[in-house]
């Protein structure tokens, strides 16, 4: 579902000095696994999911998702894969002049679905995200953790085989938070592949999945049982 294989992600900084981002990259997440990646603010976790979503290219190395090669993939095949995955963004990525109702039919309506069966799926992941009675307000209209419900049921609504999340619990209190990862698990429960960036390391350790820590651009594995531990200030210096 998901290989990285020696991937690097290079930006050019002040004075032509080559800074990456992400630094010999290999990572494996087979289909139906539940994965969660960890660390610092700035480890490389946005520009590692800007890869996962396609939103940008390694500099080097290979990157595939569902099949797809993320270095080569060519602007026709990109609506064709993004249909096929499910994207949480940190900052939610909603449309202002749409209603909760119409911001997440919106992957169904890309897809086609027949309106009947948009209004009964977007009707039960409003419901399964406690926002049924919100579906005629704008995001403007609604707090930062309705927002992120909404953002979460969209990602959820066309059933990916792929959901990636940044943070989806940043904003919510814990005991929605803990109804969101109860959906996520739902979703895997049925085959779907989730891919979870976050800070929250009591969630995670609750969880016991799988954990990958991300620091200065590099990625090694944790055990579940210790994840929440952070090993921020364990990795070797580096020099660019």
């Amino acid at each position: 579902m998901i290989s990285f294989s020696h991937v690097y992600k290079t930006y050019r900084g002040n004075e032509g000095r080559e800074n990456h981002a992400l630094r010999d990259v290999t990572l494996e997440v087979e289909k139906g696994e539940f994965v969660f990646m960890t660390g610092p603010s700035g480890a490389g976790k946005t520009t590692l999911f800007r890869l996962l979503s396609a939103f940008d290219r390694p500099s080097s190395g290979r990157t595939s998702v569902g099949g797809y090669d993320i270095a080569t993939i060519t602007a026709k095949e990109l609506p064709f894969f993004r249909r096929r995955i499910g994207v949480v963004f940190q900052d939610f990525r909603l449309l202002r002049d749409r209603t909760t109702f119409d911001n997440v039919a919106l992957p169904l309506e890309i897809l086609g679905e027949r309106r009947a069966n948009i209004e009964r799926r977007v009707l039960e992941c409003l419901a399964s995200v406690g926002l049924d009675d919100k579906k005629d307000e704008y995001p403007d209209q609604m707090s930062g953790g309705e927002q992120q419900r909404m953002a979460i049921a969209r990602a959820l609504v066309h059933r990916p085989g792929l959901i990636i999340a940044d943070e989806p619990t940043g904003n919510l209190d814990p005991a929605m938070s803990r109804e969101v990862m109860r959906l996520f698990d739902r979703a895997n429960a049925q085959g779907t592949t989730i891919f979870i960036a976050t800070h929250d390391h009591e969630m995670v350790r609750r969880a016991g999945k799988r954990v990958v820590e991300i620091n200065r651009g590099q990625i090694r594995e944790q055990r579940p049982e210790t994840s929440e531990l952070s090993l921020e200030g364990t990795w070797p210096s580096m020099t660019t």
